[in-house]
Parts: structure tokens; C-alpha cells; sequence
């Protein structure tokens, strides 16, 4: 008895951590990732993203998917950080793709469904918030945009403390948001799916514009059959496409000034801007083209293999294609990826 008391006052007065093991369930991280139904149709299924200055941000579950591994990857290939955060359902959890990577070298990664943490420049935790985020966009280096089911937030990203909120009315039981997307000054801009009554088909969207303090600038009414998105803005056009592949909504270019609709693109779905200036990269039955901003005809037409997913910086694009049906209930059957690379400027592969 007497050595248990030395021993438990020693531990008080000092404070020591004695041991820690950052994983709930020891087990390695792998890339086995699951697509499930309560993914949504307009989030990105693929757990990596890039920051502006070229690093690559990934994420790992564990076999038993009760924790998940980040990793942060400089530009040259080497590791910068890794952290560990725990999982509910890890990659079946409909957040789980939703990450952000600061130039700064820190990230800010969804977790459970109504969790936001920040990763710090050298690994550590930073902060976490609760709230819905389903989609995140960087506003400026002071702040972060969350697209939750039914609303929108900016959050201090230094503290984590809320900014600005705004709410969308819906149906009870209905998530209308459907996209986000911000521009260089900080503006957000937002899909919300439009329903003709309650348990009915999607109607069409509204694209909204919300400036830095969450102030609304502009609101466009559209049709559509399916989810909308935005997955572009150059410096006067923000570019909105269905986020079902199999979808035949148009692709649509809208003002960045005013959100009149100046152009729609039939038969194909947006990718990504790329070029100078920044124009959209779509693919569809003419392979992938990118569309001029100011009339949205074709510059050049590369056949390629449908697209899914692409990510481009300056004049380059990378592509990812996989056989890839999107049905109702976010039915998805992935084959395995293949990636090609083209030039944004004439089109020409360079992978």
C-alpha cells in the first residue's frame, strides 16, 4: 500500500506523460477506401488534395476503421507531417473526404460528420469544432468556408471560433446544399438543390454568391434534374455542372459580377479550370475539351476516357478516369483508376 501512494504522489507532482498510443485499435493504415451510401453525390470520393503551392495532403484509414492517418507530403515527395485522428466510420463516413490544405503547411480535415480539427503546420492538433462539414474552401488565409447539409460557415482558422453562419431553409429530413466553391478574394459561392414540394424530384438549384462577412451579393435561379456544383471560377465567370456523372444537365457559365447566365455547354460534364486565363475543362461523348470563357465553344478537343475527377495548376491538368456509374442512391462500381495528363493550352497529353 504504502509503495501505490509513493507512486501515485510522485505522478501528481510531476505531471508526466508516461506513455501514449495514438491509435485506437492497432493496425496499419492502408488505401482500401469504401464508397457507401451516405456519400453524397457532389463530394469528392478520393481521399487526397492538393494545396496551392503544390503539397499533397492524404488520408488512410486503418483495417478496422476506428482511426484514420493524415499525411502531408511536401512538394518534392517527402513527408512533412503525419497525424493521427480518430474515426467513427472512416471512410464510410460521408466527410470523409472533405479536407483543406493551407499553404502555410497546415490542413483542416472533417471528421464524424460534425467535426472540423485543424492540423498544424508541424502535425499537432490545433483545434476542433463542432459543426456539419461536408465541403470546405479556403477564404483567403484567414478563414475557412463549411458547407454543411443546410448551411454555410466561416470559421477563424487560427482559432477555430465561428465568424459568419448562414442557414437555408429546407424540408425536414432534405439537405439542399450541393456545392461550394470560393474565388481568390474570398467570396464563396454556393449550389442549393430546389425541390417542387416536399419528397419530390430536384427542381433546379440556386447558385449564391456570399461575400467575405457571409453577406449575400447574388442569387441565380437555374433548372436541373440532379445536384448541382460549382468546379470553376476564372476572373469573370464561375462555372456550375451536375455532380452526377450520367446526369444530362448542361454545363453553365455564370457572370462572377451580376450571376446572369451567359452560356451552357450541353453533353458534358465540368471537371476543372486550367489554362491562361483559367478556362473550363469538360469531358463528355467529344472527349475533353476546354471551352472558351466568353462563348463556351470548344478551344480544342483531346479524346480521352471519360473523366471523373482533375486537378490542374496553370497550364497543366491532371486527369483521372475510371469506369465509373453513378446511379440513383449514389450507387457507385469503381474499376481501377487511370491517370492522364494533357496541356491546357493546345491540348496536347503530356502523361
Amino acid at each position: 500500500m504504502l509503495v501505490l501512494l509513493i507512486g501515485i504522489s510522485a505522478q501528481a507532482d510531476a505531471q508526466a506523460l508516461i506513455w501514449r498510443n495514438d491509435w485506437t485499435v492497432q493496425s496499419p493504415p492502408n488505401f482500401q477506401y469504401f464508397f457507401s451510401s451516405p456519400h453524397l453525390a457532389y463530394q469528392q470520393q478520393a481521399p487526397f488534395v492538393f494545396s496551392d503551392d503544390g503539397e499533397l495532403l492524404m488520408r488512410a484509414p486503418t483495417l478496422v476503421r476506428q482511426d484514420d492517418q493524415v499525411v502531408r507530403f511536401t512538394s518534392s515527395g517527402t513527408v512533412r507531417w503525419r497525424a493521427n485522428i480518430g474515426s467513427l466510420g472512416s471512410s464510410e463516413e460521408p466527410t470523409y473526404s472533405s479536407m483543406l490544405a493551407s499553404t502555410d503547411g497546415s490542413a483542416f480535415v472533417a471528421q464524424y460528420l460534425l467535426n472540423l480539427v485543424k492540423i498544424g503546420a508541424d502535425g499537432t492538433m490545433k483545434w476542433a469544432a463542432t459543426t456539419d462539414a461536408y465541403l470546405l474552401a479556403s477564404l483567403t488565409d484567414q478563414a475557412v468556408a463549411v458547407l454543411g447539409c443546410n448551411s454555410l460557415s466561416a470559421l477563424d482558422a487560427q482559432t477555430g471560433q465561428l465568424l459568419w453562419k448562414q442557414v437555408f431553409s429546407s424540408q425536414p429530413g432534405t439537405c439542399v446544399a450541393s456545392g461550394l466553391l470560393s474565388d481568390a478574394a474570398g467570396n464563396s459561392y454556393v449550389t442549393l438543390s430546389t425541390f417542387a414540394q416536399s419528397n419530390s424530384p430536384i427542381a433546379g438549384f440556386q447558385l449564391l454568391k456570399f461575400g467575405i462577412t457571409g453577406h449575400v451579393l447574388w442569387r441565380q435561379n437555374a433548372d436541373a434534374t440532379s445536384p448541382m456544383r460549382p468546379f470553376g471560377v476564372s476572373g469573370s465567370r464561375v462555372y456550375v455542372t451536375s455532380a452526377n456523372f450520367s446526369s444530362t444537365d448542361p454545363v453553365r457559365a455564370f457572370a462572377v459580377g451580376d450571376g446572369a447566365l451567359t452560356w451552357t455547354a450541353p453533353a458534358t460534364h465540368g471537371l476543372c479550370v486550367a489554362g491562361i486565363p483559367a478556362e473550363a475543362i469538360v469531358s463528355g461523348a467529344a472527349g475533353l475539351q476546354r471551352l472558351a470563357d466568353a462563348d463556351g465553344q470548344p478551344r480544342w478537343s483531346q479524346p480521352s476516357a471519360s473523366g471523373a475527377y482533375a486537378s490542374a495548376r496553370g497550364n497543366r491538368i491532371l486527369i483521372g478516369a475510371s469506369a465509373i456509374e453513378q446511379r440513383a442512391h449514389d450507387e457507385i462500381h469503381a474499376a481501377p483508376h487511370v491517370a492522364a495528363g494533357v496541356s491546357g493550352a493546345l491540348g496536347q497529353r503530356f502523361v
